[in-house]
């Protein structure tokens, strides 16, 4: 488990502890996570990426979808969308 406040941190332990899943926020400082989520999705290995926003604009949306993130979810409304998700993995890497 790893955790970061900046886009280079996010991308530095990404890159470092190579996890199974990521979860993003929109507005990082330094950039946001659709930077790093652009990032990360070059990389060899590319974690399952969860953006979590209280920003769950359209035009985000698009974006991040478009940039591959696996799921883009309201905090306000879909958080309790992630225990799910957690355990969709764990079936998928049985």
């Amino acid at each position: 488990v790893g955790q970061a406040e900046t886009v280079a941190e996010a991308v530095t332990a990404i890159q470092k502890l190579h996890p199974d899943v990521v979860i993003l926020d929109i507005r990082m400082p330094g950039g946001s996570g659709i930077d790093v989520l652009k990032r990360v999705k070059q990389g060899e290995v590319t974690p399952m990426v969860i953006i979590l926003t209280n920003y769950p604009y359209p035009g985000y949306r698009q974006k991040c979808l478009q940039a591959g993130a696996d799921f883009f979810l309201d905090k306000s409304t879909e958080f309790d969308q992630i225990p799910k998700l957690f355990e969709q993995l764990k079936r998928d890497k049985g």
